[in-house]
């Protein structure tokens, strides 16, 4: 899947894309001296994951995801110790615990338990679509923003009969191994923030002639993708 976003970029997914040019720089600097055999490139490379750490505290920094940059910083720290010996297993060798989620995830739809739920109101409430697809049609007419989970499934997002009042809306993404496909009036402003992780973030959506109603889309997509498409929408 590709990744494309609006020209206009948010100050935080600058510094994300500074850190990674510097990484990518700093590595081919690296293999070049250790094939000059100036120096052996990997006690150096052993550090890559602080790069996980840096993006991690970008993102806390600039109030992103929180979610997503404390598991970036987790799983850095922990990938550093490994590298350098603190701790004998890696990260990656708790993927199982992936295959016991899963599990669990039709255990409980066999038993009648539906994982979709919603908590709390405005932007702090969670959608998750695990195992299934949700479909929802928001019409608030004060949009604030929601977040958004699709683990292994995916949520259908319908703003189209949505209004933002006040300020902009902020919505929350976070797809693993699923999507999120978010429907938006045409006049509303797009700001992207959605960071791919072998997967694809796209936005298909026109820039807005003028600053009006802003609706930022903040989180991850691993191994999924998180799509935002124009649909007609109300007009004022």
């Amino acid at each position: 899947m590709e990744s494309r976003a609006i020209d206009s970029q948010p100050p935080v997914q600058g510094g994300i894309r500074l850190l990674i040019g510097v990484f990518i720089t700093a590595v081919g600097i690296l293999l070049s001296l250790d094939n000059l055999d100036v120096l052996d490139a990997d006690q150096y490379l052993a550090w890559w994951p602080l790069l996980l750490i840096a993006i991690g505290v970008v993102k806390l920094v600039n109030d992103g995801n929180r979610i997503l940059a404390v598991a970036l910083i987790v799983a850095g720290s922990w990938i550093t110790a490994y590298n350098l010996g603190y701790v004998r297993f890696t990260i990656f060798d708790l993927w199982p615990l992936i295959l016991i989620g899963v599990g669990l995830g039709f255990v409980a739809r066999a038993v009648g338990w539906k994982p979709e739920v919603n908590i709390g109101s405005g932007s702090s409430s969670t959608t998750w679509g695990i195992l299934s697809v949700r479909k929802i049609r928001e019409t608030s007419r004060d949009f604030s923003g929601r977040r958004y989970v699709a683990f292994m499934g995916g949520c259908e997002i319908d703003l189209t009969d949505a209004d933002i009042a006040t300020g902009p809306a902020t919505i929350e993404t976070i797809a693993v191994w699923g999507g999120i496909e978010i429907l938006v009036p045409y006049e509303w402003e797009i700001v992207g923030e959605v960071v791919p992780v072998m997967g694809g973030f796209e936005v298909k959506v026109r820039p807005a002639a003028s600053k009006g109603k802003q609706l930022i889309v903040r989180g991850a997509a691993i191994m999924g993708g998180v799509d935002i498409k124009a649909a007609p929408g109300r007009v004022s």
